[in-house]
């Protein structure tokens, strides 16, 4: 029988989850805990990230690709005709397989961008992840006291830093 496979982000996120607590209490300066729940603080919110982080790293990079080798085709079209896009009914059968293969440009372009994009996506919970991990306490209450601390404006700090990484 076929097993179903793991969530994609459990796995590497189990075993490297204590990581992300030794780099916060070793960055703060604080006696690493002895109580083995701290170690994996945040660990819930971390898996939240990873999903949507997933689905619109390697989606939108794909049809992003997609895209931009499609709008080359219709602005290099040299046939003289008038620009349709591959793909569509229209387009004629002697053309249907003509989309060339995308450059190593643009999948680090589309890849890039997906990246950012999903950055910007998972900031706020980026945010949670790291005050949990720090602080403690469960999801919900480290949003909500982020939130009646710093205002709504908390969800996008450092934002710029996590659509780097990504």
């Amino acid at each position: 029988p076929i097993e179903p496979e793991p969530i994609p982000e459990l796995t590497p996120l189990s075993p490297s989850q204590p990581l992300h607590t030794l780099k916060n209490f070793t960055q703060d300066g604080r006696v690493l805990p002895m109580n083995p729940t701290v170690w994996y603080r945040g660990w819930s919110a971390g898996v939240l990230i990873g999903v949507p982080m997933a689905v619109v790293q390697f989606g939108g990079s794909r049809s992003l690709e997609r895209a931009i080798t499609q709008s080359a085709m219709v602005f290099n079209d040299s046939s003289g005709g008038d620009a349709r896009a591959v793909g569509s009914d229209d387009v004629p059968a002697s053309r249907a397989n003509d989309v060339p293969a995308s450059t190593w440009s643009t999948r680090i372009a589309s890849a890039a961008l997906a990246g950012a994009v999903s950055g910007a996506m998972i900031n706020p919970l980026d945010v949670c992840m790291t005050q949990q991990q720090k602080f403690g306490g469960s999801l919900g209450a480290v949003a909500t006291r982020l939130f009646r601390t710093h205002g709504a404006a908390v969800a996008t700090r450092a934002a710029w830093a996590t659509m780097a990484m990504e």
